[in-house]
């Protein structure tokens, strides 16, 4: 057992605070990081305690006066706390959506960590947990700058991981700005739920470290927990290695195929885990097989709303531009276009992906949820690797054989050409679609707790 599965295993709540850096779940065995001087990381640290606190400031005057999504006089009258992110352009709740009725919605209320804005391309913590006691937020900053010098000099804590080189690394991590949200968000949420005593806390299942932080002060504390896992468990989700005091009480799921997936992968009991589907269904699809019989030309490129793997698909064009394939690429709603994508312009689509995908043969994808709804379509589908191999592939539970490698591309063009004489290919494909063609079921209420 490594030391970091070790720390973990035996982990004490007093140390609560470390679980705000997402450094802290990840071993980062595949990483070649330079080393660097502990002079380096205190001068580091240092910065960045002044950034973040003139942060702190500006947050706190800025946000004082808004105006609040909810009313808190009325939390005694609920009995869930929903923890979503909120959508600016639907007012309403981005993950949940319509899924609650009105009678569930009068029990509930919601606290929203994000409020995501796909015109402005924008995702933004909510400006409420900016409104916490000024000397509150000071007061986790400065926290973490004292376990930044723990995890370098205090025997228990800079033996974290095997590598002492990656315990100066996690030093660094407690002083980003994203560690002080996380640890912000969480003592808020531990604020509201003590002070209003809510019988069951229902939120994500991402991985971000604020919700292990909930879920491992819910089991502490002995309190309901359930946590919708509203797309796919990721191949490099830290729930993978958590053990079971990090986990939430309960996990509610899209579908059939994700129920199996997080049996197997995480070795829950069966009552841990409810189906209450999703809004993304859609009972109106019919399955029907793929049948080719024309050349494959027409390639669709759908990307996350993440600079470097945007990065990655503008390879694959650079790659591909001068073949006889017609390339077109979707990008993400949150995506801010830059001078960068600017050149790649006539590659670049704005139709909606009901429309393109009449013109389309082959999608090609990364870490995309987009996938589980495109599979309706009559279309063949590729995850581009490069790098890493397959982490990042929605469908890696079941997809072995329709992987390309973007360092490879006359094997990519000679799979395309001899595709429409491969029935055998096909036939995969086929059975790859039909398996997870249902995969978000219809939404049943009655598992809501």
């Amino acid at each position: 057992m490594s030391n970091q599965s070790n720390f973990i295993n035996n982990f004490k709540y007093k140390d609560y605070k470390l679980l705000s850096s997402r450094f802290f779940f990840n071993s980062h065995n595949s990483l070649k990081l330079k080393k660097k001087s502990l002079y380096f990381i205190i001068f580091k640290n240092i910065i960045n305690l002044i950034i973040t606190t003139s942060k702190i400031f500006f947050n706190f005057f800025i946000n004082k006066f808004n105006s609040n999504l909810y009313d808190k006089t009325r939390y005694f009258e609920k009995r869930n706390l929903i923890i979503s992110h909120y959508d600016c352009q639907k007012n309403t709740d981005y993950i949940f959506g319509s899924l609650f009725d009105e009678d569930y919605n009068k029990k509930s209320v919601s606290q929203y960590i994000t409020h995501l804005d796909n015109e402005l391309k924008s995702s933004k913590i909510s400006p409420n947990f900016f409104k916490t006691n000024l000397l509150s937020q000071i007061k986790i900053i400065l926290d973490l700058f004292i376990i930044s010098f723990r995890v370098l000099y205090k025997d228990e804590y800079k033996n974290i991981f095997d590598d002492q080189n990656l315990s100066k690394y996690l030093s660094l991590s407690y002083m980003e700005y994203d560690s002080y949200c996380n640890l912000l968000i969480f003592e808020v949420l531990k604020k509201n739920i003590n002070f209003y005593s809510f019988e069951n806390i229902i939120t994500t299942f991402e991985g971000h470290p604020w919700e292990i932080l909930i879920f491992f002060y819910l089991n502490k504390k002995k309190l309901n927990s359930y946590a919708y896992l509203h797309t796919f468990l990721k191949k490099n989700s830290p729930y993978l290695n958590l053990p079971y005091n990090f986990q939430p009480g309960e996990i509610l799921t899209v579908g059939k195929e994700m129920n199996n997936i997080i049996s197997s992968e995480l070795n829950l009991l069966n009552h841990k885990l409810k189906i209450i589907g999703s809004k993304k269904n859609n009972p109106h699809r019919i399955y029907e097989n793929i049948k080719i019989n024309k050349s494959l030309k027409n390639i669709l490129l759908i990307p996350e709303a993440i600079d470097d793997e945007v990065d990655i698909f503008l390879k694959f064009i650079d790659s591909y531009k001068f073949s006889n394939l017609n390339i077109k690429i979707k990008l993400h709603p949150f995506y801010s276009y830059s001078d960068k994508i600017k050149i790649y312009d006539k590659y670049i689509t704005k139709l909606n992906l009901e429309e393109i995908v009449k013109n389309v043969d082959i999608v090609i994808y990364r870490g995309t949820s987009t996938i589980f709804e495109l599979i309706h379509n009559n279309l063949i589908f590729f995850y581009l690797s490069y790098g890493k191999g397959t982490t990042r592939d929605p469908l890696f539970y079941y997809n072995d054989k329709f992987i390309i490698d973007l360092d490879n591309i006359e094997s990519f063009l000679k799979t395309l050409e001899n595709l429409p004489k491969n029935q055998n290919l096909i036939n995969e494909v086929n059975l790859l679609r039909k398996k997870i063609f249902n995969y978000y079921e219809p939404f049943n209420r009655y598992n809501l707790p």
